[in-house]
């Protein structure tokens, strides 16, 4: 190798001369800076040591001060106080409110009770109904024996037991409280609207129920308004109940029963009472003939729904549509259809229908038949309704959650898959392919810009509904906890809260992408075993339904007294409790808004409006060198978002400019387009 090297000279290490070698030595010796001080070998092998060990521990203090700054590793989130608890007499086998910050909940028992549960004033007061009589006891039958066909065996016969009687469990629950009343005389002044609304199922019985006010203080009762009766074939064994809906409408309530086929009935509203008119210029109370109290009604009995959809074991939705419209979702967790139907008054009797105009070219007051405020005409035919929209689903629907404020819906897949709907074009928006496992529950932020998913992988995700983009994503719980979560609901306060199956809550700020609170699985030893499985937010409180083994308990957190529990600072700065958003404004915070930094984990858009309109300025700004036509900011009449439109004139011409833009910037991009064309042809 060295005659090698010594005969190629590209192989050759040139070394300095022997003069210029020498005189460098001699200056590192002379240099103490220079030399390099090297210890003895034991020393030697200890430094390297240490220096490995420092260089671990630094990427591990590192990483842990990362973590410190995550949103999931819990360090510097507070454990909540204990809440409220009333342990519950009867199992619980079904929860219901409505969805615009309810005043209070309702559960049902197996007892075929009805409880009420005050989440406003008095929080945590509950309220005792009994909706339907126990039924009567059956005596048990013997079949009649069958003869056999000749060389066939006998057929089996089989004795009716019979059925001790009882209470009937309550399987389903709804609540309404959008109903408006619809004055027949426009000279008098439009009444309050009706009291609460909830329609109470068994497996066979059906009931619309109202929640009147007593003379007590924070005492209600619950009377019978009208009964629901399912169809079925003469001879036939009725279908049990699978599902209720109730939403409130102008002038009558829409009843949606889920059984071998979906039933919607128009029901009415309670009986108007006239409003007190002394101090009004009317008569004075105390000159006013006395009047003996009108008798109760008897509860009507709808037996022929106005509608009929031909869809067996289905999941219900109602939501509004158009400008004054409801609409019905219907979808199934076995198909990936999701269905969307009008529900129309214009297809019921009024007084005011068929009425002529006045002849003789003079104004005169139609003679309108004398009706009850809230009385509803029912039909004597079920009919189907119209089809306004049907979607077909990459995956199976798990979830459906509707939007308070604006006019969208989001529909959550067995995929991880969330869809977003409006509810006006009945246009798909948004796919936001990003759980990794089915969706449980959709939430949606107060001021109605984001929503929340809430997925069994153990993680929540917050898009922003104007744009689709990811703003948080997080575990519930830390990772080492990390469990499927079970349920979730939104307050009306910028606040979500959410559990997993092993009972751990936490509270979520959607606002700031932080978490306020948590509370373990096993938070205290009075509340050792219990595990919340469902969570409702009213308008004061928040409720979590808890079980441990067969009991049932209601536990409540109060909005104010838990800020106050965790900040005690907010009581020095004399914050009243019932100001609630001026509570959560002061609350102290550590950094400002972040945003999230994550991959693109939404997949293909498959041909959405927005997916569309990107694809389309994405083509146009590679074509002309980064310019591109007008953005929706730049358009008028478009400063809202897709999901603020209430009509259906303004939204569908709001979404036709967000894809084309008006005549003028389509000219130019066409003008523009033509030039590049031209430019590399040359």
């Amino acid at each position: 190798m060295r005659e090698y090297r010594s005969a190629d000279p590209d192989l050759r290490k040139d070394r300095p001369p022997e003069p210029l070698e020498r005189s460098m030595r001699e200056y590192r010796s002379a240099d103490p800076d220079l030399r390099k001080d090297r210890p003895p070998e034991p020393y030697g092998c200890i430094q390297k040591v240490m220096e490995l060990v420092l260089d671990q521990v630094g990427a591990e203090i590192h990483e842990i001060t990362k973590r410190r700054q995550s949103v999931e590793f819990e360090y510097n989130v507070k454990q909540c106080p204990e809440p409220s608890v009333h342990v519950l007499p009867d199992v619980v086998t079904c929860l219901g409110s409505h969805d615009r910050c309810p005043r209070r909940a309702f559960l049902g028992t197996e007892g075929g009770k009805v409880l009420s549960v005050d989440l406003h004033t008095g929080v945590g007061l509950l309220n005792e109904f009994q909706p339907f009589p126990d039924l009567p006891p059956r005596a048990p039958v013997a079949a009649e024996p069958k003869k056999a066909a000749k060389g066939q065996p006998p057929p089996d016969v089989v004795d009716d037991p019979g059925d001790p009687g009882g209470p009937e469990p309550v399987l389903h629950l709804a609540v309404a409280t959008s109903a408006t009343y619809l004055p027949f005389n426009l000279l008098k002044p439009v009444p309050n609207p009706p009291p609460t609304s909830v329609l109470v199922a068994t497996a066979t019985r059906c009931g619309v129920f109202t929640y009147m006010p007593t003379g007590v203080q924070e005492v209600r009762t619950l009377e019978l308004l009208v009964r629901l009766v399912v169809p079925c074939e003469e001879g036939a064994e009725r279908a049990p109940i699978a599902g209720v809906e109730l939403r409130g409408d102008r002038g009558l309530q829409w009843a949606c029963v889920a059984s071998d086929q979906v039933y919607v009935y128009a029901c009415p509203l309670p009986p108007c009472k006239e409003r007190d008119r002394a101090g009004s210029g009317g008569i004075p109370e105390e000159q006013e003939p006395a009047e003996p109290p009108p008798a109760e009604p008897e509860p009507q009995e709808l037996l022929v729904p106005l509608y009929t959809i031909a869809l067996p074991e289905q999941q219900c939705r109602c939501l509004e549509v158009g400008e004054h419209g409801v609409g019905l979702l219907l979808w199934a967790q076995d198909a990936p259809t999701v269905r969307l139907y009008a529900l129309s008054s214009d297809d019921l009797h009024w007084p005011w229908t068929g009425l002529e105009s006045a002849a003789e070219g003079r104004f005169e007051l139609p003679a309108l038949a004398s009706a009850c405020l809230g009385a509803v005409e029912q039909p004597a035919a079920s009919k189907p309704p119209r089809t306004l929209r049907s979607w077909e689903l990459p995956s199976n629907p798990s979830c459906v959650g509707v939007a308070t404020k604006g006019r969208c819906f989001a529909v959550g897949g067995h995929d991880g898959l969330v869809s977003l709907f409006s509810s006006n074009t009945m246009a798909l928006q948004w796919n936001l392919s990003a759980h990794y496992d089915a969706v449980v529950a959709l939430t949606f932020s107060a001021a109605g810009t984001e929503v929340v998913s809430w997925s069994q992988d153990g993680y929540f995700y917050v898009h922003e509904l104007a744009t689709g983009s990811l703003l948080l994503r997080s575990r519930l719980v830390e990772p080492s906890a990390v469990c499927p979560i079970l349920d979730a609901t939104a307050s009306p306060l910028p606040i979500a809260i959410g559990c997993d199956q092993r009972g751990q809550l936490r509270f979520v700020d959607t606002t700031h992408y932080t978490k306020l609170a948590k509370r373990p699985a096993e938070a205290s030893k009075a509340l050792a075993g219990w595990r919340p499985v469902r969570l409702l937010a009213g308008r004061s409180a928040v409720l979590v339904l808890a079980q441990n083994g067969d009991q049932f308990a209601v536990w409540t957190y109060q909005y104010s007294q838990l800020m106050f529990d965790l900040w005690p600072e907010l009581k020095q700065k004399g914050l009243s409790k019932n100001d609630l958003p001026k509570l959560y404004e002061s609350l102290p915070r550590k950094d400002s808004k972040r945003r999230v930094e994550s991959p693109h984990l939404e997949g293909p858009h498959r041909l959405t409006a927005a997916a569309l309109e990107e694809k389309r300025r994405a083509e146009e700004s590679s074509m002309t060198g980064g310019r591109s036509g007008a953005t929706p900011a730049e358009l008028p009449g478009t400063t809202k978002a897709w999901y603020e439109y209430s009509t259906w004139k303004t939204a569908p011409q709001a979404h036709m400019k967000f894809i084309l833009g008006d005549r003028n910037s389509r000219n130019a991009r066409i003008a523009r387009r033509i030039e590049a064309l031209k430019a590399g042809q040359d």
